[in-house]
């Protein structure tokens, strides 16, 4: 019967056939582009800004990422955004390094730069004109900091007893002013963002900042090979527009 329905009828078996590739390709199409995008991110104004989900790096992933893509920020701390990259709770995360050596993870291109700083009270007069002279000084950094940091920071955070990391930057920039810590070490624009909002302490008292670090350039990491590519295609064009520019320029004037 199949037979003398092909040969009576050949226009309405290809009519067929192809409608159901067609439903096929639209079925997937739709089905990809309903997929989340899964992305950790860690809190820190103005890069991270969970209220309205906005800030420089939010802003810069979304204008790089596809138009449509549906994007669902996870905010999580440093210490646990590795760990859910590697068990498959989220799809992406940023900020990163290569050094971290994800299992499975494809990289973009840098989309985000940091600058981060020692910063002291300048009525300690503490003379600190290398990583070495953190060694005895009461430091706190933000988290994976001697991962980020380079070896001689990893080092120095290795040998001095008087380190720490914590995860919540405001209290870092609290237990300066108040003379818990002698150092923190944090980016200079989340700083200067998070000590603007500080209202329980007095933090009137100037600073002091030690450039001990270079500029860190940061990535995203994807589980996807195709994503990432996808993202660098797209940041490139943000750059050359001149709208990355302009997100730098919204939160930092």
């Amino acid at each position: 019967m199949s037979k003398t329905l092909d040969a009576r009828f050949p226009l309405v078996r290809a009519l067929i056939t192809w409608g159901w590739i067609a439903w096929m390709v639209l079925g997937l199409s739709h089905f990809a582009s309903a997929q989340e995008l899964r992305l950790a991110v860690s809190p820190m104004s103005p890069y991270v800004i969970p209220e309205g989900e906005q800030g420089i790096e939010l802003d810069i992933i979304r204008g790089a990422l596809p138009p449509g893509t549906k994007i669902k920020f996870v905010y999580l701390p440093f210490s646990r955004m590795i760990a859910s990259f590697t068990d498959g709770t989220v799809d992406a995360m940023s900020p990163v390094t290569e050094s971290a050596a994800l299992p499975g993870a494809f990289f973009s291109t840098v989309h985000v730069t940091y600058q981060n700083v020692a910063i002291s009270l300048k009525s300690r007069g503490l003379k600190i004109g290398s990583i070495a002279d953190l060694g005895k000084l009461r430091i706190v950094a933000f988290q994976k900091a001697n991962l980020y940091l380079g070896k001689d920071f990893a080092a120095m955070a290795r040998a001095n007893s008087k380190y720490d990391e914590l995860s919540s930057l405001e209290n870092m920039i609290k237990m300066m002013y108040s003379g818990r810590v002698d150092v923190i070490v944090l980016d200079i624009a989340i700083y200067k963002d998070l000590k603007s909002k500080i209202k329980d302490v007095d933090v009137s008292q100037q600073e002091a900042f030690a450039e001990l670090f270079p500029i860190n350039e940061y990535k995203v990491a994807f589980k996807s090979r195709e994503t990432a590519a996808a993202f660098n295609d797209g940041l490139a064009k943000l750059k050359s527009s001149g709208k990355y520019a302009a997100i730098l320029h919204h939160y930092i004037p």
